[in-house]
């Protein structure tokens, strides 16, 4: 296609040289030759060939130039979309390693932590503290109560209190002797862990009042201590 119409320019080029296209005796159309009109019909065609061929390559080249333009602007646009995801992967390598720094405070927090929960509980769990505080006042042969469990291993005090005080719990019983201005002691016998209902009894046959101090610690009041290592791992876990 390219090429017809050079090719039938030049057929009707070597017609019109052979001569004969028209008649010297003849006027008008009628002087024109059958080599005439053929030499003509090849001119016109080669026209419109050539006429189509120049319409379609401008066609052709605007639609190279978009395709050019446009491969230009979805490159640029991938561009844009690769600076953008490596900015955004640049803010998450950025985050990660925020991230991984406060984890590693973390981590030395808690080591800091557990270290001081193993000295307060060394520190701590053998130190007796006052749990119970109670005035109790009996009449001859009445008795008092504990309002709730003394655990073995638990000292009790007793301040104020005369002659006839006596301490009941579990299977033992104990006279308490009588004030002398300082607090009478006496240690709660049993399995390790166990709880007892304290009872005072006035078996004198005077009214006696005073004072009772129960003092005992985080391992008495405990059969097992492990409960602190328990809460510990956990936390190690949470990291």
């Amino acid at each position: 296609m390219e090429y017809l119409g050079q090719i039938i320019v030049f057929v009707s080029a070597m017609v019109a040289i052979k001569g004969g296209t028209w008649k010297d005796n003849k006027s008008g159309f009628r002087k024109i030759t059958l080599t005439g009109y053929l030499t003509m019909l090849f001119a016109i065609i080669g026209l419109a060939v050539s006429i189509v061929t120049t319409r379609n390559s401008k066609i052709e080249s605007k639609i190279n130039k978009n395709v050019a333009t446009q491969t230009e602007v979805n490159t640029e646009i991938t561009k844009q979309q690769l600076q953008t995801t490596r900015i955004q992967l640049e803010r998450a390598n950025s985050q990660i390693e925020n991230l991984s720094q406060n984890l590693s405070s973390a981590n030395f927090l808690l080591h800091e932590y557990k270290e001081i929960i193993e000295q307060i509980k060394v520190r701590t769990d053998r130190i007796p503290q006052e749990v119970m505080m109670e005035f109790v006042d009996l009449m001859p042969g009445k008795s008092w109560h504990s309002p709730s469990l003394v655990y073995s291993g638990s000292i009790l005090e007793f301040y104020g209190f005369e002659d006839g005080l006596y301490l009941y719990y579990g299977d033992r019983h104990e006279r308490i002797a009588a004030w002398d201005g300082h607090a009478i002691q006496t240690a709660v016998i049993g399995e390790s862990g166990r709880g007892f209902d304290l009872t005072l009894s006035n078996h004198g046959d005077k009214r006696i009042m005073g004072k009772v101090h129960v003092l005992s610690s985080p391992r008495i009041r405990s059969t097992d201590w492990s409960w602190i290592d328990e809460k510990i791992n956990k936390a190690s876990l949470k990291k």
